[in-house]
């Protein structure tokens, strides 16, 4: 099963603002049909809500994030398991870790961190 048409029908339907955590990813930034971030910006950009902002990206390798800003992409540096102090809880209405969970070493309190800046879908 393709994942991009489940998590952007996801993203369509978001009401809020939407966090990407892991939004580096491995593909080309520029190149890939398959990057996960592009997907996600353009069918954000696609709700009828503009007013919920711009996809917020974290990751943390600072080289692509720094690309990903010089792209024109809201992206942060930003460890995963310090998502409660860098954002307010209750945040975002729809939170993405497409290919990050199984790389942490303590998966049950990321998604702890998670519940707690979600208000509506993880």
């Amino acid at each position: 099963m393709n994942r991009i048409p489940v998590i952007t029908g996801y993203v369509r339907r978001a009401t809020g603002r939407i966090l990407h955590v892991g939004c580096a990813g491995a593909d080309d930034i520029r190149k890939s049909p398959l990057w996960l971030h592009g997907h996600v910006v353009r069918a954000a950009e696609e709700r009828r809500t503009v007013a919920s902002g711009p996809v917020v990206g974290v990751d943390l390798d600072r080289d692509r994030i720094l690309e990903m800003q010089r792209l024109g992409y809201h992206a942060e540096v930003c460890d995963v398991m310090g998502l409660a102090d860098r954002f307010p809880a209750g945040e975002f209405s729809l939170i993405i870790a497409g290919e990050i969970i199984e790389h942490l070493s303590n998966q049950k309190g990321f998604l702890r961190a998670c519940e707690t800046e979600c208000h509506d879908r993880i």
